[in-house]
């Protein structure tokens, strides 16, 4: 596991105080850039403090900042602010995934800096460098940078770089299976951190002494070592390293058959890693959690996290991560019958894994190969004549047999046409009246709960606003019928309450025909508002968490999205006795998945098909129209229901923009 030196420069005191005195450091650099008096250094300081702050959340707009402060350095001949901006350009192309362009911005730096002599900043790019080569699979480049980052740091006294650096030197080692070379260098770092009091440093270091006992099949010393890192590290002040330690506790848990708390902690590190917007431990936490549900038998799920990983990797290409997933892809499909795809993915795994190959290894194995093909050359010329010889007599033989068999086969092929054309015709007349008793009762669906919502509404009128309006005509009535001043007052005071109650009245039920959020800020908004209103009404905890979700879309999939998460929390809250519901969405290139998750009663699935009600059939009719699938995971023996939604989404229609605010 690599660490990072993000050394920052303190601009000056005249420059971090006015920061340090506001909550919003965003904010605050943005309203310095509206200042035209500030020199061009400082303006470059504030773009590059502005590219490094919104580096975990906003990688775009990072990258923008970044790209301007380069350039003004460069317009200026801004040597140190030059330097500095590329460092932190790099690290956001880093956490984006683009590898290539992250190196060859910090490469640029390490020169920029190497010339105002700024040895610490080099040895900071050794590091990062190093982690860039680790993630690529160059373990030779990695280990190398990581030595020259360590040789600086130690002619500096730097402690925390020193630390930084061993640990990195032992990743590469431990991924070279030099595990008891690993653990001296993971030691040192520990004690170096002990010595001197850095926590942080100190929790690293645990972490990584735990992964070599993992490897090393000692899990239950592992185990030890990482829940010993959870309590010396801070999950706001070090969520990402918080983060690792749950995802190995998750992964050997679920190694060990512990699968529900190998879960339980994959979640854990998954969480983390949404909030930090780390796009590389997402994915590898998405692998872990795959695996866990494929070891829980339950490959629903199992392969709806695999694929999600999948479908991120498209976008951040990623070896280590995406030898993982084809070897997890290829198990779940053996287990579950589907040899040909579990061929494929075992392919692709060994693909991938011969991509890691030390390439100085493969330079001999080709040398090798070389001088061996050369000297069966001329052999295999000889060979090769008295082979052609041999298959031309062959082949003369096979001529008049071929020929037989070719006959055979175009009658057999007309037969087969004849047959297929005729099962064809009976398939498609028996798909459409599918189809049509499908729509029927679709049809039937709808208008049934367009008659229900209508009834809603009219007692709503009836019970709420129109007993209100009975009081207030009757209080109307004896102001007319009072002269006292006092008594017209009062009565004026109580019409003036009931007309608020009216007010409150009127804009819950427009809330439930639809609301305005919905309409203005689209489904994720109105979903936690939503959530916000059933915790008021209710001892119930509602949290709404979304992923990759930072657009619009249209008005048909808002709205039956809304719907759909609507009437399934209010059968929550009447059947389930739940204290908790979790609603997840996620989108990926090619869907976007709901998921429902309760922690209160379980019960048959079967149910939800013979029941009377119009709650499951809506929730069928709206996902039928816009062609998603459903799936419901619940047991009546075990708490705990998730209901997962998947939609075909692809991003074509001109509706659908990224929000850059």
């Amino acid at each position: 596991m690599f660490t990072f030196l993000l050394n920052r420069i303190v601009f000056s005191v005249l420059f971090v105080i006015p920061l340090l005195s506001v909550a919003n450091p965003k904010d605050s650099l943005q309203k310095l850039l509206l200042n035209k008096t500030i020199p061009d250094t400082m303006r470059v300081k504030v773009l590059d403090e502005l590219c490094y702050t919104l580096t975990l959340q906003q990688q775009d707009s990072a990258i923008y900042y970044g790209n301007e402060a380069i350039a003004l350095a460069r317009k200026i001949n801004y040597q140190k602010g030059l330097g500095l901006a590329l460092s932190d350009l790099g690290v956001a192309y880093f956490y984006k995934a683009d590898l290539p362009m992250a190196i060859t911005l910090w490469e640029e730096a390490q020169n920029v800096r190497a010339s105002i002599r700024d040895l610490a900043g080099v040895a900071s790019l050794n590091i990062k460098l190093g982690a860039a080569y680790f993630k690529q699979g160059n373990y030779s480049k990695s280990f190398e940078s990581q030595t020259k980052a360590l040789q600086a740091f130690e002619k500096l006294n730097h402690i925390q770089g020193q630390a930084n650096a061993l640990n990195n030197m032992a990743a590469v080692l431990e991924h070279q299976q030099e595990y008891q070379q690993a653990l001296v260098y993971h030691k040192k770092s520990l004690h170096l951190a002990l010595k001197n009091n850095i926590s942080e440093s100190y929790g690293i270091s645990l972490i990584n002494i735990g992964n070599i006992f993992q490897k090393t099949n000692q899990y239950d010393s592992a185990i030890w070592y990482w829940q010993k890192s959870l309590s010396v590290l801070n999950e706001k002040q070090s969520p990402q390293y918080c983060a690792v330690a749950y995802h190995n506790l998750g992964e050997v848990f679920t190694m060990q058959n512990h699968v529900q708390k190998g879960i339980e902690n994959n979640k854990k590190a998954l969480l983390l890693r949404q909030q930090l917007n780390d796009k590389q431990g997402y994915i590898s936490s998405l692998i872990n959690l795959g695996s866990a549900y494929t070891k829980q038998k339950n490959y629903k799920l199992g392969e709806q996290y695999l694929t999600i990983a999948l479908d991120s990797l498209k976008r951040n290409p990623l070896k280590v991560e995406e030898q993982k997933v084809w070897q997890n892809l290829a198990q779940l499909y053996e287990e579950t019958g589907r040899p040909l795809q579990a061929l494929e993915s075992f392919k692709k795994f060994a693909e991938v894994k011969d991509t890691l190959l030390n390439l100085t290894t493969k330079e001999t194995v080709n040398k090798l190969l070389i001088q061996f093909e050369a000297e069966k050359k001329d052999v295999q010329l000889a060979k090769q004549e008295i082979e052609i010889l041999t298959q031309q007599n062959k082949l003369n033989k096979s001529y008049a047999f071929l020929l037989g068999v070719l006959l055979l086969l175009v009658l057999i092929t007309g037969f087969y046409i004849l047959a297929r054309n005729r099962f064809k015709r009976k398939t498609i007349l028996l798909e459409k009246e599918k189809q049509v008793a499908i729509r029927e009762a679709y049809i039937d669906a709808t208008l049934q709960s367009q008659e229900e919502e209508r009834k809603r509404v009219s007692r709503d009128l009836h019970d709420g606003i129109g007993q209100l309006i009975t009081e207030l005509r009757f209080l109307l009535g004896n102001l007319e019928q009072t002269k006292l001043p006092d008594e017209r007052i009062k009565i004026v005071e109580l019409s003036e309450k009931v007309l608020n109650d009216m007010h409150k009245e009127v804009r819950s039920v427009a809330f439930n025909l639809m609301p305005q959020t919905l309409i203005q800020n689209g489904i994720v908004p109105a979903l936690k508002e939503m959530a916000m209103r059933i915790e008021n009404a209710h001892t119930l905890r509602v949290e709404v968490v979304s992923f990759d979700l930072d657009i619009r879309l249209s008005e048909l999939f808002e709205i039956s999205i809304y719907r759909i998460v609507q009437e399934w929390t209010n059968n929550i809250i009447k059947y389930a006795q739940a204290s908790s519901i979790v609603v997840n969405l996620v989108r990926s290139d090619t869907e976007i998945i709901l998921t429902i998750e309760d922690n209160g009663k379980g019960f048959d699935v079967s149910n939800l098909q013979q029941s009377n009600g119009l709650g499951w059939k809506n929730i069928s009719s709206r996902a039928h129209l816009i062609k998603a699938t459903l799936d419901v995971d619940t047991k009546p023996t075990v708490n705990g229901t998730t209901l997962v939604l998947q939609i075909p989404f692809k991003q074509t229609k001109p509706e659908l923009q990224e929000n850059t605010h």
